[in-house]
This record gives C-alpha cells, structure tokens and sequence, in this order.
C-alpha cells in the first residue's frame, strides 16, 4: 500500500471517524459519532490505536533496516 495514515490505522477503531476530504457533512458525522462515546470508550480505544500503531511501525522500521542492510 502507500503507507498512509488509513494503511497504518486499518482495522482500528480510530478509523471509523476518518472522515471525507472537504466534506463537511461527513464531518459533522464523525464528530457526532465521537462525541457520543464515553470519555473511557474513547481513551480505550485511543490507548488500543497506539499501541497497534507503535508496532506496525516498529515492524515497518524493522523490514527497512533489514531490506537496507542487504543492499550493502
């Protein structure tokens, strides 16, 4: 994939309140919906965003140290 922030945020719950680039109707829906979760929901499913995020990352770090190491 192109590694954007919807690649590295697939399948976590962060990624139900991406919203639609200049669609400010889509906006207000995802607000809403974020609005209407509890404080603990929201820091839940922050802390589960975060920790996900920070391995895929380190994983990704990881392959591009190795694929560079076999260049040399």
């Amino acid at each position: 994939g192109s590694g954007g922030l919807e690649e590295v945020l697939e399948g976590m719950p962060a990624a139900k309140y991406f919203f639609r680039p200049h669609n400010h109707l889509d906006l207000l829906d995802k607000t809403l919906a974020l609005a209407g979760e509890s404080p603990e929901r929201v820091v839940e499913q922050s802390l589960e965003t975060r920790s996900t995020v920070v391995k895929r990352l380190e994983d990704s770090a990881s392959r591009l140290a190795r694929y560079l190491l076999d260049l040399v």
